[in-house]
């Protein structure tokens, strides 16, 4: 997969993997429901660990964990949906996300 990234298009080095999918080595990203279910084995990982939300996902369930995750991915169903935006927002005013964010959709 691609990605643009400063304003470059490069490859993604992250794997975003299906609920099911086994964790293989390198920098992935799951769901935020499998984050919640498997926080404890998930954190313990040796390679970085990234967490995708969708626009109805609770930041709260979430919030300890934020200084851990290497990448936030946030999915945009639709042009029109602008619950993503809103996510991005709070991760970096309220609960002051500093790692790298992501928009996909």
């Amino acid at each position: 997969m691609q990605v643009i990234k400063d304003g470059r298009v490069g490859t993604d080095g992250w794997q975003h993997l299906d609920d099911a999918a086994t964790l293989g080595n390198g920098p992935c990203t799951v769901s935020c429901q499998r984050w919640i279910a498997e926080r404890a084995s998930l954190a313990t990982r040796a390679s970085t660990i990234g967490v995708r939300l969708k626009g109805d996902d609770d930041l709260a369930a979430i919030a300890p964990d934020l200084p851990s995750l290497g990448l936030i991915t946030v999915e945009f169903p639709a042009m029109a949906d602008g619950r993503g935006f809103s996510l991005a927002r709070l991760l970096r005013d309220r609960y002051g996300y500093r790692g790298e964010l992501r928009a996909r959709g």
